[in-house]
Parts: structure tokens; C-alpha cells; sequence
């Protein structure tokens, strides 16, 4: 049975990851930034969790003054960059597979053995697609990343022996950027069912129309696009 080691700062879907990894009987170590009463409630073993909560404390204050405004800044790629080396030199390399998420893992990459498998987990598109897609949403081309962040992300992505991308449109933009076939797989995110399921006491009782929006309200989740798109059609029938 082959174990795999994740490092991942904050949480992300890293953990419902390292979850099913550990139901399998694989997972070795999690290197994160929560703290353990928090990642437990995952199904992570305490055991097998290594956590360093100062770097959690520091993004949250980044975040806090950066006013969730997606550029990728030259602060999160300090402080994304200072994750990673401190990782790269406490991580325990007893493992066959390192599962690391985008900007966080290229000087854990480096360190890593021969022969340990080097896994780089894409949440989103290709940093090149992604790019172009908040450039066309609005967002000043100028700011969008900082360009030691974008070199680390395609360093990491050259580095990878395996690149797991969790939807098809992330999938497609890394073959639009001439990665190859060979190193990218399609595992979509799923939920958990025993958390998210039908209920039918929230069946629809009306004729009503109903739109609903989940996520951060920005340029980025194209929320002004659903605004102004329910302002064409909105009547009596129609609830956002």
C-alpha cells in the first residue's frame, strides 16, 4: 500500500482529500496550518497531523487588510513561500507520494527523494487561463499576480510527476497550455453525502423562479454578471 504525505496552508479541499486518502488507509501525514481540534473534525487522526498554526495567524491578517480582492499579491507569495520552505525542512520524507497544492509545495518538491512521486493539486485553471479570465472580468492586468507567485506555480507544474485537476475546464486549460496528457488527472470534487443530502421538506411550494449564488461576491465569481442579468428578466415569478 503506498502512503501519501499532503501539505496544504489553510484548508481548501486538501482535507476531505487526505479524509478519503486515510479511509484507504494511505495517508501518512497532513503538514497544515489549522490547528488539530479543528482538522480532526475531518476524520484526519490526530496522530497524523503536523500543524503550524503561526502561518495560519499571518495569512488572516494578510487577508484581513487585503480586503478579498483576488490579486495575488507579493505578500501571499511571501507568506505562501515561507509555508513551503518550513515544510521542506521538518517534513519527514518516509512516504511514496507528496500531495502539494498550487504555490505551496515547489521547495518541498525539490527536497523530496529520489523516487517519492511529486503530486501538484489544481483547484483552479492554468495560472496562464486564469489570467486571462480575470482580465476579462475587469481586474487590472497589471495586478492580478505577482510574478515571483506565477514563476513558482509553473515551476511547481514542470516539477510534478502528476497534476490533479478537479473539473474539466481545469483539465482542458492545462492541455491549452501544452501540458502533457500524460501527466494531468481528472478527479472532480465531489460532496460529502452524509453532510449535503435531499431533504424533501425543502421542496419547491411555489411557481417561483429561484436563482441561487454561493460564494464570495466579486468580479472573480462573476456575481455582477448574475446581478445584471436578473435585472433583465426579474418579475413577480423570480426571486434571487
Amino acid at each position: 500500500m503506498k502512503k501519501i504525505t499532503a501539505s496544504i496552508l489553510h484548508r481548501y479541499e486538501i482535507f476531505d482529500i487526505c479524509n478519503q486518502i486515510n479511509k484507504l488507509n494511505s495517508l501518512n501525514e497532513l503538514y497544515c496550518s489549522y490547528p488539530k481540534y479543528e482538522v480532526i473534525k475531518y476524520g484526519i487522526p490526530k496522530q497524523k497531523i503536523k500543524t503550524f498554526i503561526k502561518y495560519e495567524l499571518l495569512t488572516r491578517i494578510n487577508d484581513y487588510f487585503w480586503k478579498k480582492n483576488f490579486y495575488f499579491s507579493k505578500y501571499d507569495f511571501f507568506l505562501t513561500n515561507y509555508f513551503d520552505i518550513k515544510i521542506s525542512k521538518v517534513i519527514n520524507q518516509n512516504f511514496d507520494i507528496f500531495y502539494g497544492s498550487g504555490g505551496m509545495c515547489l521547495e518541498t518538491f525539490k527536497i523530496l527523494k529520489p523516487g517519492i512521486i511529486k503530486v501538484f493539486h489544481s483547484a483552479s485553471m492554468h495560472i496562464y487561463t486564469k489570467k486571462k479570465l480575470m482580465i476579462n472580468a475587469g481586474y487590472n492586468p497589471d495586478k492580478i499576480i505577482d510574478k515571483e507567485m506565477e514563476n513558482k506555480y509553473l515551476k511547481e507544474i514542470d516539477r510534478a510527476d502528476y497534476i490533479i485537476c478537479t473539473s474539466e475546464h481545469s483539465y482542458k486549460s492545462y492541455l491549452e497550455n501544452k501540458i502533457s496528457e500524460e501527466k494531468l488527472i481528472l478527479n472532480p470534487s465531489g460532496i460529502d453525502t452524509e453532510r449535503f443530502y435531499y431533504n424533501c421538506i425543502f421542496d419547491r411550494d411555489d411557481d417561483n423562479f429561484k436563482f441561487l449564488f454561493v460564494g464570495n461576491l466579486s468580479l472573480r465569481k462573476g456575481g455582477n454578471k448574475l446581478l445584471d442579468a436578473y435585472i433583465k428578466i426579474r418579475n413577480k415569478n423570480t426571486k434571487l
